[in-house]
């Protein structure tokens, strides 16, 4: 039984652990900030990279009814907490998909947030995010800051909450 549980569920988790990041979701009241911080506008498309439960990429849907929201997860069962978020309290404007968030194309979304480690963002997010992003967009990285990198980056920090780092291309 036990090997079971360890094949279907901690096998997927720990590979996208150790690919991008662990699973680590982004606290209610730091969501509230991110809201503030974004002030969304309604042309906008918002993808949450690794979206894990949805948290994030929900409030921001809800919030936002006008702009389209896509949350992208690759490890499956935290993909269906996600779908059963969804089904329970469904929203037009928001999409969760089973995959890589690294097979999307940036420059289809306005607004990237994610959660990674900071090695993973320098080497896979960043060259990403240079050659396919299109100009204004921004990349929010929850805690981890963009690691050697000059550029129009503001660090959103508030006394003890998480930091929130966007930079803009």
């Amino acid at each position: 039984m036990w090997a079971i549980f360890f094949l279907i569920i901690l096998i997927p988790l720990a590979i996208w652990g150790l690919s991008f990041a662990p699973w680590s979701p982004t606290h209610y009241s730091d969501i509230k900030r991110l809201q503030k911080i974004l002030k969304c506008k309604k042309w906008q498309r918002f993808l949450e990279f690794g979206c894990g439960d949805a948290r994030v990429c929900h409030s921001i849907a809800k919030h936002n009814p006008k702009i389209e929201v896509v949350g992208v997860e690759l490890a499956y069962p935290i993909y269906f907490i996600a779908k059963l978020k969804q089904l329970l309290h469904p929203l037009p404007n928001l999409k969760i998909e089973l995959g890589s968030g690294f097979k999307k194309d940036f420059w289809d979304f306005d607004i990237i947030y994610m959660y990674g480690m900071p090695d993973a963002i320098a080497k896979k997010i960043l060259p990403k995010f240079w050659k396919e992003a299109k100009k204004w967009t921004k990349l929010i990285s929850y805690v981890f800051s963009f690691k050697d990198i000059e550029g129009n980056i503001k660090n959103h920090e508030k006394k003890n909450k998480k930091t929130i780092h966007v930079l803009t291309k």
